[in-house]
């Protein structure tokens, strides 16, 4: 279940109702409509203000930890503890293309970068750099110690990631080098 709160009373007004196991991502599109993952291995689009389900989209074996919207608009992207990521038609509900290549690590983040890559964190502590149109990875970045569990991208250009290793690296998003490594972080 997933809690629906007005921004303005800070109450709760509502749920959506649909994943059998736990909520593990959301991401908010337009339109008022929102899309979660779960333990269900599945990931739900919904409409807001009517709490329907508009669409399911099946086919992982495990979690689904992670989503990203692609600027499109018609696609998302969903990261899973069975080791792949898959390219969804949020129109269709069809799964278009399979993502392999972290071995038996479980994707922990996904984002496009501004080119239109796609870019994937493991818990294998590396980033891949992935053709969206063809599913082949195309660099592998390497630098952390432990599990990459986010990503982002900067306004210019660059990526950051975070890590159980305790840092945070910046790389260039076009050469796949690691420019800074920020450490300060001391727990888990």
């Amino acid at each position: 279940m997933i809690p629906i709160f007005s921004i303005e009373t800070k109450e709760r007004i509502g749920e959506l109702e649909g994943h059998a196991a736990q909520v593990i991502c959301l991401k908010l599109l337009a339109n008022n409509r929102l899309l979660s993952g779960s333990q269900d291995n599945s990931s739900i689009l919904w409409d807001i203000p009517s709490r329907a389900i508009i669409s399911r989209f099946q086919g992982h074996t495990n979690t689904v930890r992670t989503i990203c919207v692609l600027r499109n608009g018609t696609h998302f992207i969903s990261g899973s503890w069975d080791h792949t990521m898959r390219l969804w038609n949020l129109d269709s509900g069809q799964c278009e293309r399979i993502f392999r290549g972290h071995g038996q690590s479980y994707i922990s983040s996904v984002i496009e970068l501004l080119d239109g890559r796609i870019l994937s964190g493991s818990s294998d502590n590396t980033i891949k750099v992935w053709n969206p149109d063809s599913e082949t990875c195309q660099a592998t970045w390497e630098g952390h110690r432990n599990r990459v569990y986010s990503l982002v991208q900067s306004m210019d250009g660059r990526v950051v990631s975070g890590s159980s290793d305790k840092t945070i690296r910046v790389w260039d998003a076009s050469t796949g080098l690691c420019t800074r490594t920020i450490r300060g972080h001391t727990g888990y």
